[in-house]
């Protein structure tokens, strides 16, 4: 059982509990900073999410992948008002990108398998639901951590 990656399901899934008990499932899970009363609950799951990926195993390459991911991931915290001017939009989104290209990377690394990126390009069927980046973001994890549990 890889209890770093119960951890990181524990902040995920709590916060998107949080957000669709106290807003409803949003555009985002990004959008929830502009939602949430205190900010510092956003920061919390981004880093909750990725600095735990810092605790992989660090003297192999698909660790490092890791590394990588986490240090992503709470670059999210820093730049979480993305809709506030384009800069911080690119960081934003670049951030996320690449937090999910490295997890993907660790875990071919790792498994030597392709299938999470295959099941990552069939959640491009959540392009035709109501709020799509939301339910899109909840797959990519659940793919990401199904695969480091």
């Amino acid at each position: 059982m890889n209890y770093i990656a119960l951890v990181q399901a524990f902040f995920f899934y709590g916060y998107c509990i949080y957000l669709v008990k106290n807003f409803g499932i949003l555009q985002s899970i990004s959008d929830s900073w502009y939602k949430v009363k205190n900010k510092w609950m956003f920061n919390l799951f981004a880093s909750g999410t990725g600095l735990p990926f810092w605790f992989y195993d660090l003297d192999s390459m698909d660790g490092m992948m890791f590394v990588f991911s986490g240090l992503l991931m709470f670059g999210l915290s820093i730049a979480s008002m993305f809709k506030d001017g384009d800069d911080i939009k690119f960081i934003h989104y670049g951030c996320t990108i690449g937090a999910i290209l490295f997890a993907l990377a660790g875990i071919y690394i790792q498994k030597e398998t392709l299938v999470p990126v295959q099941l990552v390009i069939i959640g491009g069927v959540f392009l035709l639901f109501k709020n799509s980046i939301w339910w899109i973001e909840i797959w990519i994890f659940t793919v990401i951590i199904s695969f480091l549990l």
